[in-house]
């Protein structure tokens, strides 16, 4: 038994689901404030600083991994040097 031998883990419905719009269903996380502000400190002073490309990482594979994604972008395959040109997909995060 672990730690958290009475926790209940169910998998996830779509009772327990956001519908985005125009996009996947994604799961609802329930945190409280301080949750969420240590999210939001070890993102910005953890992640990013260890792993500043990791957006783009990211993005490329999606791109990557999805050929009408690509198609919609462009209808060509991007690398990271790319991606680091587009001065609004900087500013997303």
């Amino acid at each position: 038994m672990g730690i958290c031998s009475s926790a209940v883990v169910s998998p996830e419905t779509s009772a327990s689901m956001v519908h985005e719009k125009g996009g996947a269903p994604q799961p609802i996380l329930y945190l409280t404030q301080k949750e969420k502000e240590l999210l939001k400190k070890h993102y910005r002073e953890t992640l990013i600083a260890q792993r500043p490309d990791i957006y783009h990482k990211t993005m490329l594979s999606c791109i990557n991994s999805s050929p009408k994604m690509n198609e919609i972008i462009a209808c060509q395959q991007y690398c990271m040097r790319d991606l680091t040109q587009w001065p609004k997909l900087n500013k997303m995060w």
